[in-house]
């Protein structure tokens, strides 16, 4: 507990003097500001575990404090108190974000409690999101198959980004599952208990995703009969995802860009501007430099989504994965219709692997559920794959069958090299000397086959953990 700190706010310094003198004896560090301006200074240089302020205070009040912690940290408790309870300012207070309520005066006991089970619950909900960053216990980071390379590669980066609240572009190509990434940066960040709102921007015109995007007041257009909330505000202390960004309209843009820097949001046909805390992942398959050249995206949009850039590798390049996706794949659709998973056998896996897969891990699952649902055995073959991943397998010189046979033969041999290179290397943390006498080759066969595989001892030479993240 004496390592939390916490800043209390109020134009009054007898206010200001009881809740440090009082917290600092509970064993808390306390900082005070005189007002919202001051505050804000000390939330950009300091974190804190816990703001009090009052709610009203000259010039901006405690409600705006409130809205503008949470912009800089989102997951910062409030506690608000005031020298004119009712229960209607309270009600307001804890509908706008606000943890708890005070009325002055308020006694020290009163005080120590609040704080204490404000911070309690603060505490347990951080060590959760911890937990489930060691363990990696989010179902759509588990979807994320795989041990290439690449994909180690990727992951890593999401649990590095996780954490924080910068705004992460994600690229790559269709149907690589890049909202599969946008999910898992949720579901292991601290905002995984609110809401996680996608909205495919090239889905819908223009005119409907601004209204979709932002919302509306009533009478802002012809059938806007209510107020309606945007998805901005529906993503409150969530993440909102924002797909195809690419396709989004200059005039979208330009809107969108005034919202991330001001962090609040007008509705259409509205005057008041709403504070909104959200974290926004945009992706897209669009080159967006390419496209500013074009000057069809905006640069300094692009500058303000592209803070953490993360790449979605297409199939292609991690073939190494492409088994354990199958697996996958199969357990998914066997479970749901309650039959033992299927098998595929290995020249079937090999010609799935010959595949060049243009439509990505989709097209791949969407070919495993058609060989699910049509195979005739319970182990699929060479004969149940569809005449597009046959003819890739082969070359057609042979009589039929021969040529994706010998293709089917070489992938699975060149997968087992790559595999039993991989278990040693990483067994002996990338010694090749080692490795190679262990596997019986002398050192210049075994560099070749690494070389041949793309594999470097250095990767081999952290810690295993390491290796798994």
């Amino acid at each position: 507990m004496g390592t939390e700190r916490i800043l209390a706010v109020d134009d009054e310094a007898g206010i200001r003097e009881l809740c440090r003198d009082v917290l600092a004896g509970a064993g808390y560090a306390v900082d005070t500001a005189t007002g919202t301006g001051t505050a804000l200074e000390r939330l950009r240089d300091q974190d804190y575990d816990l703001v009090l302020t009052d709610l009203r205070m000259p010039g901006r009040n405690g409600l705006e404090l409130l809205h503008a912690a949470r912009a800089v940290q989102p997951d910062l408790p409030v506690v608000v108190f005031t020298g004119y309870p009712s229960i209607e300012v309270a009600v307001e207070a804890i509908r706008e974000g606000a943890e708890d309520f005070l009325p002055k005066p308020f006694n020290t006991e009163h005080l120590c409690h609040v704080v204490g089970r404000v911070l309690a619950r603060r505490r347990l909900e951080q060590e959760n999101q911890l937990l489930r960053m060691q363990l990696g216990e989010s179902f759509d980071a588990a979807r994320l198959r795989g041990r290439s390379p690449a994909l180690r590669e990727l992951l890593g980066l999401i649990h590095k980004a996780a954490p924080t609240d910068s705004s992460v572009l994600i690229l790559g190509e269709s149907g690589t599952g890049k909202e599969l990434v946008a999910r898992s940066l949720h579901g292991l960040s601290r905002r995984a208990a609110r809401p996680f709102v996608p909205l495919d921007c090239a889905a819908m015109p223009e005119t409907l995703l601004e209204s979709e995007l932002f919302g509306y007041e009533k009478g802002a257009f012809t059938g806007a009969t209510a107020r309606r909330p945007g998805l901005m505000e529906s993503a409150a202390g969530g993440t909102l995802f924002l797909d195809e960004i690419g396709d989004l309209s200059a005039a979208l843009q330009a809107k969108l860009l005034r919202v991330l820097e001001e962090r609040r949001v007008r509705r259409l046909g509205g005057q008041e501007l709403l504070p909104v805390d959200v974290r926004v992942v945009a992706a897209t398959n669009v080159d967006l430099p390419e496209a500013i050249r074009q000057g069809r995206f905006r640069e300094d949009l692009y500058f303000r989504l592209n803070v953490i850039p993360l790449r979605v590798p297409p199939l292609r390049e991690r073939l190494e994965d492409l088994s354990e996706l199958v697996q996958g794949f199969l357990e998914e659709f066997a479970g749901r219709r309650q039959d033992p998973p299927r098998r595929v056998d290995p020249q079937a896996l090999a010609a799935l692997e010959a595949y060049a897969w243009p439509g990505n891990v989709r097209e791949l699952r969407n070919v495993i559920e058609r060989l699910v649902s049509l195979a005739a055995g319970e182990e699929i073959t060479l004969a149940d794959l569809p005449a597009e991943i046959l003819a890739s397998a082969g070359t057609g010189q042979d009589r039929p069958g021969m040529s994706g046979f010998r293709e089917a033969k070489r992938r699975v041999v060149d997968r087992f090299e790559r595999d039993y290179l991989h278990k040693l290397l990483a067994t002996h943390a990338g010694n090749v000397t080692r490795s190679a006498d262990a596997s019986g080759m002398n050192r210049s066969a075994f560099q070749r086959l690494m070389r041949k595989h793309r594999l470097r001892s250095a990767d081999y030479r952290r810690p295993l953990e390491a290796l798994r993240r």
